[in-house]
């Protein structure tokens, strides 16, 4: 059945907005509500802890070892089921205490996670933060972050394996990596 180009036109233009609305968030508090989903209260975490745009330079500046980043939202129902995923982390590295596991809820401060990491494109996303230090031709040293990006599956193993090889890489490239 073939439909006129105006009927086509107003199509594409009624799906577009849709489109829109519902990325730009109009559209779900109004005609779609969400339920408000909660992972584990941080109290019930252990070994987690929750950044905000307001801490997670001080948490990061006062502990000074390599920081694990879960981007989540409590509506992403991946997120929900990897949580506990994440509680084993923050336990097995809160006992070691070479790696801070921490978490940052990617939907309730989108506007501040680009501070922090960029722009996520899918949750969850999982980073490792590193200081590394250079030192220049005059023994002067300068500190930078450096991000690596988990692109696996979410397993326990697989991310303690991630880690351990992303510190071994760093290390090995560069003596001045903060672990």
């Amino acid at each position: 059945m073939f439909f006129g180009p105006t009927v086509q036109a107003v199509t594409v233009l009624v799906i577009g907005l849709l489109c829109y609305m519902i990325y730009n968030e109009t559209l779900t508090y109004s005609l779609l509500p969400r339920p408000e989903y909660s992972l584990k209260p941080d109290s019930d975490m252990f070994g987690v802890i929750e950044l905000t745009p307001e801490n997670w330079k001080s948490v990061y500046e006062e502990h000074n070892i390599p920081m694990l980043i879960e981007y989540y939202s409590p509506h992403c129902s991946f997120c929900r089921e990897k949580a506990e995923v994440w509680e084993r982390l923050g336990s097995h590295y809160s006992e070691l205490k070479e790696i801070l596991v921490t978490k940052f809820n990617a939907y309730k401060y989108k506007q501040s996670q680009k501070d922090i990491q960029g722009v996520i494109r899918y949750l969850p996303h999982i980073t490792l933060v590193l200081n590394k230090t250079n030192v220049n031709n005059k023994n002067e040293s300068s500190t930078e972050r450096v991000t690596y990006n988990y692109i696996h599956e979410i397993k326990f193993e697989e991310i303690i394996r991630w880690v351990n090889n992303t510190l071994n890489k760093s290390k090995k490239g560069s003596n001045n990596v903060t672990v």
